[in-house]
């Protein structure tokens, strides 16, 4: 499968960035090289590492009410993002990024979203942008 490379500098990481819009491409893109599922594992611990466990913790009562308990009872920060990424809205939110499912994003779309990647994809952004518990029932 074609994989797209944000024209980088070199010695620059080449990314896999999915054709979706740009903040679900700017928060799904992962460096190229390893399983697409432990590069969003490794991102996601990255965003909660960045996050602090405090607001880290708000994140998770805002947006996986359902799952707090689980969540907040497993070891920071990798538990953390095994147990986020095991609820449906984020596991979804994950499968339309996967390089199985989708086409890689064109050139400008993938040079857009890793430059919003790097200055405004957080934790709670992630989150956001999965399905919410309420519109799984």
């Amino acid at each position: 499968m074609k994989q797209s490379r944000a024209k980088a500098a070199p010695g620059a990481v080449a990314m896999w960035v999915p054709n979706l819009s740009l903040s679900r491409a700017a928060a799904l893109a992962v460096p190229l090289g390893q399983p697409y599922h432990q590069a969003i594992s490794d991102k996601l611990v990255g965003l909660l590492k960045r996050a602090g466990k405090r607001r880290a913790r708000a994140a998770v009562q805002a947006y996986l009410e359902r799952q707090e308990h689980d969540i907040l009872a497993a070891d920071y920060p990798d538990g953390w993002a095994d147990q986020i990424l095991s609820n449906d809205g984020v596991s979804m939110l994950v499968m339309s990024g996967d390089p199985e499912a989708v086409e890689p994003a064109d050139a400008e779309l993938a040079k857009e979203a890793l430059d919003e990647d790097r200055d405004e994809i957080d934790l709670e952004a992630f989150l956001s942008m999965a399905p919410s518990d309420h519109s799984l029932d």
